[in-house]
């Protein structure tokens, strides 16, 4: 691929490529779908997942052009959207906003959730997105252009009120580390705080409806990118306790654990779900 086609690939009225400007034009109060004031103010910290900018990237090209893709013009286009997001939230933000990117290893996985089952790549094409990505991240930070923080699972330290991109759910089990995390989704647009992370878990969506966002139901339930889902019993074990015991999306984990201790009867169930606590 040249540097052309990447240049071209389909951005919005920021210019980025298209998912990570969506983002941001439904924080500025610009996204075509739902309009609104400007709500970037009541955050002091805007983060930005550099692989999901990536991410945003590749999907910003058609079919064949993902393909074609090489790693010198992906390091340039990243770059093109990481200064990009800077620049529009610090001219939004008139100075009063910190853009912070960064960049998880996930490498502690398994170390963090022994009993979790994690998802790996399956196919082909998987496989040669995970290798393009990885050589691309490779480069972008040999000649970065920002700074960028390194992180393992979850984000450490103590921060202020942030607005999080993202499309790792598991990202988001940091929300203590902050004063306030709310999560900008991409493409959509929408800020989400903590209540309406539960659409983040797989499952039926009245199911989900049912559910707090927490390591135990994304451990269970598993997500889109990285956890894999249990098996059926377990999930319908959680979900019967859920339903009779009016569980909502901010349900805390001692009421989970305390209704699922008196609600579950099969002990050998029980006891596999006490490895989620």
């Amino acid at each position: 691929m040249n540097n052309v086609t990447l240049a071209l690939r389909e951005k919005g009225q920021y210019p980025v490529s298209i998912g990570t400007s969506l983002a941001l034009e439904g924080a500025t109060g610009i996204h075509p779908d739902h309009p609104s004031s400007d709500r970037l103010p009541k955050y002091k910290e805007v983060w930005f997942n550099l692989h999901t900018l990536f991410r945003n990237l590749m999907a910003s090209l058609k079919g064949e052009d993902q393909r074609a893709a090489d790693v010198p013009d992906l390091v340039d286009a990243l770059t093109e959207d990481v200064l990009g997001c800077q620049s529009v939230v610090e001219h939004v933000g008139k100075g009063r906003l910190h853009v912070v990117f960064y960049l998880p290893t996930y490498q502690g996985l398994s170390r963090r959730y022994p009993h979790a089952h994690f998802k790996v790549p399956s196919t082909d094409n998987q496989a040669i997105y995970q290798a393009l990505h990885d050589a691309t991240l490779r480069r972008f930070m040999d000649s970065l252009p920002v700074t960028v923080r390194h992180e393992d699972v979850l984000i450490t330290g103590r921060h202020p009120a942030a607005l999080l991109l993202t499309h790792f759910p598991g990202d988001l089990l940091a929300r203590y580390q902050f004063d306030q995390l709310d999560l900008l989704e991409s493409h959509t647009g929408k800020i989400k705080p903590p209540s309406q992370w539960n659409t983040k878990l797989t499952g039926k969506t009245d199911d989900v409806a049912l559910l707090p966002f927490l390591p135990f139901t994304l451990q269970v339930f598993g997500d889109s990118q990285q956890f894999v889902h249990q098996s059926k019993s377990l999930k319908d074990a959680v979900l019967s306790t859920a339903k009779a015991s009016h569980w909502s999306s901010v349900t805390t984990l001692d009421k989970v654990k305390a209704t699922l201790e008196k609600h579950v009867t099969d002990l050998s169930l029980l006891e596999q779900l006490r490895q989620f606590y």
